[in-house]
């Protein structure tokens, strides 16, 4: 199976292909956009434009209409995009010179290696599809666009504007020798190339202007710079189309400088489940009060959840706005932590003769990573704190023999052999990584255990990659890793 990355949930438009228009002579086209709803996803789709939002479902068009009226601006554009297949579809929807069942599905069985072969290179099929009226049933002709193909069975992955937010299939019935759509095989009878759309190319006229949610305001992201320090985030989002938009949450992504997720930083998606009037707009905004826990460069972006759960980037749209934001933070100063003989952690922050704060009584052992203390009490509890010497304790884990800290990960050893680790925020859930363990150790993206037996094994990138074992025969074990930031 080879698929494009066009999603028809997320890339399609969100309403049916129900326009009637007169524009050829005194021809009705019922569902007659269909070529211009294919070709406007697809430059929406290549622009890296999200498509509007606006539904039928929602009644956002008013009264008993379903799609965008006439003179609208996306209505125009798409009717615009329409105009732009004609050239390429008239030569074909005629009589071809065959109109038999087994002439129709020959056909397609041959432009089946067309399709596969544009796919293969990177380009995308505007599909033209014959109606079952040419063979006495109901079903008039169709444009669709292709984003992908099967060879067993041979099919077709289409985003059909007849069927929004859904995948729809063609599939070649080899054995009946008929095309089905959806498993029907009473709707087309067969299909031709009409447009090979590259995806470097702008088809039509020019990339789409129309957009409902856009930045009014923003990105903003306030900080000190240093690791560990609080940081804010805000930015104004406004519908700049002519109906009602919708979103399920809006989130500010952030990411750290190894690319990995930290969404829960920022305050992690933020519903809201109601329409968007046109001209509305909404303030998002996120506070962390210990941002980052690593030097380097940190991307913060905008996007929304949509109804049909999508997480879309959100475009900038005013002059001066951007949709993401690239930031620097500096090593947070350096710190001490010493356990003395009565059980109490103190940690100094900064230059050597800074003075001392306790952090904690009753101490069995402790570490310290970036802008995060950890304690184990004598009573075998795990507590971490991150950010401030003076920042409140979580608890993190009961009946420890041991823990380690590393980045943005915690790993502790329970009495029973069990070693659970866990990554990102402190609240975070754990994983459990091995058992039958002796000993352990973390750094950066690695997890190394000594087990009870003498093995080593490693494991390097996420938490449920596979280990690879060391060693044998091992008293204790150690890992290290490069900075390169």
């Amino acid at each position: 199976m080879t698929k494009l990355n066009f999603i028809p949930a997320k890339h399609g438009f969100h309403f049916d292909n129900e326009f009637k228009n007169n524009i050829v002579g005194n021809i009705n086209a019922g569902e007659g956009l269909c070529g211009g709803m294919s070709l406007a996803a697809y430059n929406y789709f290549i622009s890296n434009i999200p498509v509007p939002t606006h539904n039928a479902l929602d009644n956002d068009f008013g009264g008993s209409d379903p799609v965008p009226p006439l003179h609208s601006k996306i209505r125009d554009y798409i009717l615009a995009m329409q105009w732009e297949t004609f050239p390429f579809c008239g030569p074909y929807l005629v009589f071809p010179g065959f109109n038999t069942p087994r002439q129709h599905f020959n056909w397609c069985v041959s432009e089946f290696d067309v399709i596969k072969k544009i796919i293969d290179e990177g380009n995308f099929p505007l599909l033209g599809l014959r109606g079952s009226n040419r063979l006495g049933g109901t079903m008039g002709d169709h444009q669709v666009l292709v984003y992908g193909y099967d060879v067993n069975p041979s099919r077709l992955f289409i985003y059909d504007c007849n069927s929004p937010d859904n995948e729809t299939v063609l599939e070649l019935d080899m054995s009946n020798m008929q095309l089905l759509h959806n498993g029907n095989n009473n709707t087309f009878i067969s299909f031709f190339k009409m447009l090979e759309l590259n995806p470097t190319i702008l088809s039509g006229l020019n990339t789409p202007t129309y957009i409902d949610l856009g930045i009014q305001s923003g990105l903003t992201v306030s900080t000190n710079g240093i690791v560990g320090a609080p940081t804010s985030f805000s930015v104004t989002i406004k519908n700049f189309g002519d109906f009602n938009a919708h979103v399920n949450s809006f989130l500010i992504s952030l990411r750290d400088p190894s690319g990995a997720n930290i969404d829960y930083m920022t305050g992690g998606m933020q519903a809201h489940p109601l329409q968007i009037a046109p001209t509305e707009e909404v303030i998002i905004s996120g506070q962390c009060p210990n941002l980052g826990t690593v030097p380097g460069n940190y991307t913060a972006g905008l996007s929304y959840l949509s109804k049909q759960n999508q997480l879309i980037n959100i475009p900038a749209k005013v002059v001066g706005t951007v949709s993401q934001v690239v930031f620097y933070l500096r090593p947070a100063p350096g710190r001490i932590g010493v356990l003395d003989n009565n059980g109490n952690v103190y940690v100094k922050e900064g230059a050597l003769d800074a003075g001392w704060s306790l952090e904690s009584s009753g101490v069995n052992s402790f570490a310290l990573a970036g802008n995060r203390i950890g304690v184990l009490d004598n009573n075998g509890n795990v507590y971490v704190k991150e950010g401030a010497l003076d920042a409140e304790w979580v608890w993190e884990s009961s009946e420890v023999h041991s823990f380690a800290l590393a980045g943005n990960r915690i790993g502790v050893l329970d009495n029973n052999g069990n070693l659970n680790v866990k990554e990102g925020a402190l609240d975070g859930a754990w994983v459990l990584e091995s058992w039958n363990v002796q000993s352990f150790a973390l750094a950066g993206n690695r997890i190394g255990v000594l087990d009870n037996n003498g093995n080593v094994n490693v494991k390097e990138g996420a938490l449920d990659a596979g280990w690879v074992w060391e060693s044998s025969g091992i008293r204790s074990i150690a890992l290290t890793v490069i900075n390169t930031i």
